[in-house]
């Protein structure tokens, strides 16, 4: 993800899926017989999170691509460090379309974290580190961040 055009193309998706699709999400839960919500017992749900989602691209103009090898080193120094309780990695394909109109794709990294709404500043302060952290070291123009804020319904 090195491009702010990309950016704002990948926001817009969002925006457009989220517009798209929440009538018939709100119509699902105001069905008693489609409530996901029942499914979860009350006294399992502890308190609020917040839901963040950061993607990595590992392409790297006039370099490498970022190797698995410096992905995990990254994980284990940096974003394990500032969120030790827990965290998911998934390994992607991402393509984005830069601003002369050509698709790039790259092997992706999309790191997904649940954290308490209430401790939403400090892991406000320790995402952006982490995003700019990985700019730095990699040599990115951006690292996407998808925050989706609260509720979100936890479980364990």
């Amino acid at each position: 993800m090195r491009h702010n055009s990309s950016l704002k193309q990948v926001l817009a998706a969002l925006m457009l899926a989220t517009w798209i699709f929440a009538p018939s999400l709100q119509a699902q839960n105001s069905d008693p017989t489609l409530n996901r919500e029942a499914s979860v017992p009350e006294q399992s749900i502890r308190e609020t999170f917040v839901r963040t989602e950061l993607y990595f691209g590992t392409a790297r103009d006039n370099y490498d691509s970022v190797s698995d090898a410096e992905w995990r080193g990254f994980l284990d120094s940096v974003i394990t460090k500032r969120f030790p309780e827990g965290l998911t990695v998934i390994r992607a394909d991402g393509q984005f379309q830069d601003d002369s109109g050509n698709v790039n794709k790259e092997k992706a990294f999309l790191l997904i974290l649940l954290y308490p709404f209430r401790d939403w500043k400090e892991a406000n302060e320790s995402i952006e580190f982490i995003r700019n952290a990985y700019k730095k070291t990699f040599k990115q123009q951006s690292v996407l961040r998808v925050d989706f804020g609260p509720p979100v319904k936890v479980s364990f």
